[in-house]
């Protein structure tokens, strides 16, 4: 991740509440930002990597990724 050097890492927070949902559009974001910014040479596969990582364990468990 040294394209990434600098950048506080992201996490997306799942507790409900409400503002979820300006959560999530903050995070998708940032996450386009750097896709469009620093990772842009990435292949895809690396940013569903990124982003996967960065949705977190809950996301993972919620949609059945793995």
């Amino acid at each position: 991740m040294s394209d990434l050097v600098g950048f506080k890492p992201l996490k997306m927070d799942w507790m409900t509440g409400p503002d979820l949902t300006a959560r999530f559009k903050q995070f998708q974001q940032k996450c386009k930002l750097l896709f469009e910014g620093p990772l842009k040479p990435r292949a895809p596969e690396q940013k569903c990597s990124y982003l996967q990582l960065w949705a977190g364990d809950y996301s993972l468990d919620l949609y059945g990724i793995y």
